[in-house]
């Protein structure tokens, strides 16, 4: 009688062992997306090209109205991404970023069924690596939202170890929610997140699961709708915000133009295709399925590749990065060891386009590791503790901008070309910009216009 007690001891050790330290990964992994997305050392006003950042935190504030008094590739919560810090605006910069970071997490955890260590561990140490620009992160999640309703409509649901089918309505509906605060960080994820949800209110559809694709479809409204007034924006002006984004993205490719080392595009081409033919010469998934993953993962990665090469300078780093995070997520959805050599060219692409730019060595990923976890402790010690530093900071930063400018004050409302807006703004004069407050972003006929009669 002991020894049986003894033995059956010596078996449940082990598992509780291993279910301890897959808890700790999974909370490794969320403080881990947190670093990543919460400013909390946020960047202050400066007098660059970028410095415009802090003259559409001040549109927000003095009421402008997004797609009518300012047409620009950025939406109102635009500081979620640039991690510009305004005092007026922080706490709806933080718990957007928070809310996106829980989001993410929520993404991940329905996707890694079988919760390996491994795969936890692998991408929280390439969330912090710092390859990668904003927009990458915020490709990636419409993607894993796709991901994960391969998942829900799979023929292999009813195995999944932690999803409850009578639940499903409820994962989709809080998974779809970020897409409407997506759509408002910055213009042109609207076409990303359209085109995710129509594809998965398509196949939900072909399931026969209309209550998902209502789901899938409707949530993006509903949630663009509500952060949108949420910052203050009037409802009214939510088609023109739309329809500017439209009008500003249209004209980017033709003006932005910018010819690289052809090479890049030939390899992130081919990982591309590598990824896609795996999909499609996988046979564990039915051929609903399979259509659906290539739909996003073509979806994803072409707009990943229009980011990355038509200005084709550091940008391209953009591309590099989504194919190394599409090639890594591929396992979550395909068994099979045919994934492996698609993973190494998807790697090869990155590692080619990278050593361009970037030339990471890993001295530099060490340090960009570790900066990631100190400037996140850092950011939260001194909200804690120092609670006006930041605020002095920022009046520091608007301050110098002011004496080196050195503008006087006029009467009236005033505009600056061609792009200097942050000096305007931190002269104390009243700021009142024309819609496409950059000028060389005014690259077509009809926002050319918009500006004149302006």
């Amino acid at each position: 009688m002991n020894s049986i007690r003894y033995n059956d001891t010596c078996k449940k050790l082990p598992e509780s062992l291993n279910l301890g330290l897959k808890l700790m990964l999974w909370l490794a992994l969320l403080i881990t997306i947190i670093c990543v997305m919460v400013p909390f050392t946020p960047t202050m006003p400066m007098g660059t090209l970028d410095g415009t950042w802090i003259a559409m935190n001040q549109a927000i504030i003095e009421g402008l109205s997004f797609g009518k008094d300012i047409i620009f590739t950025y939406g109102p919560y635009v500081s979620i991404y640039t991690k510009t810090y305004h005092p007026s605006i922080d706490v709806f910069v933080l718990a957007g970023s928070l809310y996106l970071s829980f989001s993410y997490f929520l993404c991940f955890l329905c996707l890694i069924e079988d919760i390996r260590g491994y795969s936890i561990l692998a991408i929280a140490i390439i969330l912090t690596t710092g390859l990668f620009y904003r927009d990458t992160l915020f490709f990636l999640y419409p993607l894993l939202v796709g991901l994960v309703s391969v998942k829900f409509f799979s023929s292999e649901i009813n195995n999944h170890p932690k999803i409850n089918r009578v639940r499903i309505p409820y994962y989709l509906i809080l998974i779809f929610t970020p897409f409407g605060l997506l759509s408002l960080i910055k213009g042109n994820f609207i076409f990303l997140c359209l085109g995710i949800s129509g594809c998965c209110t398509f196949f939900f559809f072909i399931k026969r699961e209309r209550l998902l694709g209502l789901i899938s479809l409707i949530t993006p409204f509903f949630s663009m709708f509500f952060f949108w007034l949420l910052i203050g924006q009037n409802l009214l002006n939510l088609p023109a915000y739309i329809s500017s984004t439209t009008l500003i993205s249209s004209g980017y490719t033709e003006a932005m133009a910018f010819n690289g080392d052809v090479n890049e595009i030939t390899l992130y081409v081919a990982a591309t295709i590598c990824l896609l033919c795996t999909i499609c010469y996988q046979n564990k998934i039915t051929g609903n399925a399979k259509m659906f993953l290539f739909l996003i993962y073509l979806i994803m990665l072409f707009q990943a590749f229009k980011a990355g090469f038509v200005r084709h300078d550091g940008h391209a780093i953009m591309a590099g990065t989504s194919i190394l995070m599409a090639g890594l997520l591929l396992p979550f959805n395909i068994k099979s060891k045919i994934v492996f050599p698609a993973m190494i060219l998807a790697f090869l692409s990155n590692f080619y386009i990278d050593s361009h730019y970037c030339k990471t060595t890993l001295v530099s990923l060490r340090n960009n590791i570790k900066s990631t976890y100190d400037e996140a402790w850092t950011g939260m010690k001194n909200r804690a503790i120092h609670k006006d530093q930041l605020h002095q900071s920022f009046e520091m930063a608007m301050n110098t901008l002011h004496n080196e400018a050195a503008f006087p004050m006029l009467k009236g409302t005033t505009d600056i070309y061609s792009f200097y807006q942050s000096y305007l703004v931190a002269s104390g004069n009243l700021w009142h910009p024309r819609p496409i407050l950059q000028s060389y972003a005014a690259y077509t006929p009809e926002l050319a216009e918009i500006n004149r009669r302006f």
